[in-house]
């Protein structure tokens, strides 16, 4: 290891080491120039064996790559510097080892054996790290058997096809030669693969990215399609509730009119033919006799009810029915007919409006068969003879209000069945918009699922390049080129 000023000149042979170190250098220079950037060189050698060569080749590496990036402890590491913690910074940050085995290195090589030798441990610190090592033996020297040296040291002589033997001072410049050649093409080498190994980062980066934002849009699809399905569900559950509601609409105005206007049926004992005539007549004047009926015929054009209505189907299909009451209304019993016309009409829920003509009254309740009894719940209008037209003026206005009731009740229908109509337009929408959500989810995810292996793969390859320790190097592992003749100097 050195460490103290130079005690020796080195061989002097063929110019001396000087002069072709020299060349060496002119050669790194000539050849680093058409990559550019540095080659951290760690060298390591004994000062008590061949330190002028180290010293050397150090000093024309610097000038080659920049002091910066030529390591030799004694030039590096300044006064109170902690001397291991360096080394081992410097060994793990350098890109070779050059490990220069001068004259004597081998005579020296017991003090291998300790632990604390520096020499071991630089070489050792750099076998560790996986940093590649190049022995060089210099003239007058010869490289140690790897049987000679400690276990921790011995892959250093593993291959030998990977160290440099320079035979003599002739050879130097030759050997170095092939030395530049492969220094410079370990470092392309390593340039190369850092550049891959960047390309990994960057594609692992993308890849994360990718699948975050490839997260993010199944998440949307995936609230997008619960909110779809949660919509479909409500609508659903709307919809038979509207349905019902319509039902209950259509059976409230049921059986629907023929056409517009109120349809009206004067139920009347044959005693109060003549009243219920006159009556059909003054109603019919005001809103149409076809729209006018009563029991057992009429002049007029509307509903009747004759010998084979037996069931009050025709009074029950009114839209109000006019109960004409007579002083003899029950005189001799209920007439069958006018039963079966209130009864149906009731059952329906047709409006009736009891007339009370001739000053009559109500019937006794007990006096009317049960079908008849709800009859007395209905508020019944008097038709005097001397207010006959003021009276008929009344009725119309009591039928103006069950027709407008009427017209509330069939709009209500309309606006129900609109409602159906409305909800199952949205259903179906929803049901479309459900499905074309589900399959962007299914979309989304097959891309997801995509992107987490194409991550997988990008850190897999990052992996593989991170994990490429120095010595790897194919260029390093392919050892040096081979010496090539030199042009004359």
């Amino acid at each position: 290891m050195g460490g103290g000023p130079l005690s020796e000149p080195g061989r002097s042979g063929a110019g001396g080491p000087r002069l072709v170190l020299g060349k060496l250098t002119a050669k790194l220079r000539s050849l680093a120039g058409r990559d550019g950037g540095p080659l951290r060189v760690f060298v390591s050698y004994r000062r008590e064996a061949g330190p002028g060569q180290a010293h050397h080749l150090a000093t024309d590496l610097e000038r080659q790559l920049g002091g910066e990036h030529v390591f030799l402890d004694e030039r590096a590491i300044g006064a109170g510097e902690d001397f291991d913690a360096v080394i081992n910074e410097r060994v793990d940050g350098a890109d070779v080892l050059v490990a220069v085995i001068g004259p004597g290195w081998v005579d020296m090589q017991p003090r291998l054996l300790d632990e604390r030798d520096y020499v071991r441990r630089e070489i050792e610190a750099a076998l560790v790290r996986r940093v590649p090592v190049i022995a060089v033996a210099t003239p007058g020297a010869t490289l140690p058997s790897a049987e000679g040296l400690p276990d921790s040291m011995r892959p250093m002589l593993a291959r030998p096809s990977l160290s440099i033997d320079i035979p003599s001072d002739a050879l130097w410049e030759v050997a170095v030669d092939s030395l530049a050649r492969w220094l410079l093409a370990i470092r392309d080498e390593k340039r190369r693969r850092d550049r891959e190994r960047d390309r990994a980062v960057g594609d692992r980066a993308d890849a994360e990215r990718d699948l975050e934002r490839g997260r993010d849009r199944a998440a949307a699809a995936a609230t997008a399609a619960a909110a779809a399905a949660e919509r479909q569900a409500g609508l659903e559950g709307e919809l038979p509730v509207a349905q019902e509601e319509l039902a209950r609409r259509r059976a409230e105005t049921e059986p629907a009119r023929a056409g517009p206007g109120l349809r009206v049926f004067i139920c009347h004992h044959p005693d109060g033919a003549a009243d219920a005539a006159r009556l059909a007549a003054d109603i019919g004047a005001r809103i149409g006799p076809e729209r006018v009926g009563r029991s057992g015929g009429s002049e007029g054009g509307g509903p009747q009810a004759g010998e084979g209505d037996r069931d009050g189907t025709t009074a029950a299909r009114a839209d109000a029915l006019l109960a004409v009451i007579g002083p003899g209304w029950l005189a001799g019993g209920v007439d069958d007919r006018v039963e079966r016309e209130i009864a149906a009409a009731l059952a329906r829920g047709v409006p009736i409006i009891p007339l009370l003509t001739r000053h009559a009254a109500l019937p006794n309740r007990d006096a009317l068969p049960d079908s008849l009894r709800p009859l007395l719940g209905h508020q019944a209008l008097m038709l005097p003879e001397q207010f006959w037209d003021a009276a008929v003026g009344r009725l119309l206005e009591r039928l103006a209000e069950i027709e407008r009731a009427i017209a509330r009740r069939e709009e209500a229908v309309t606006a129900a069945a609109e409602r159906c109509a409305g909800i199952e337009r949205d259903l179906e929408r929803a049901r479309r918009q459900a499905g074309e959500t589900r399959d962007a989810v299914a979309t989304a995810s097959e891309r997801v699922a995509a992107l987490e292996a194409g991550l997988a793969a990008t850190q897999e390859r990052e992996r593989e390049l991170v994990a490429q320790p120095p010595d790897a190097n194919p260029a390093y592992l392919a050892g040096p080129p081979a010496p090539r003749a030199l042009p004359a100097r």
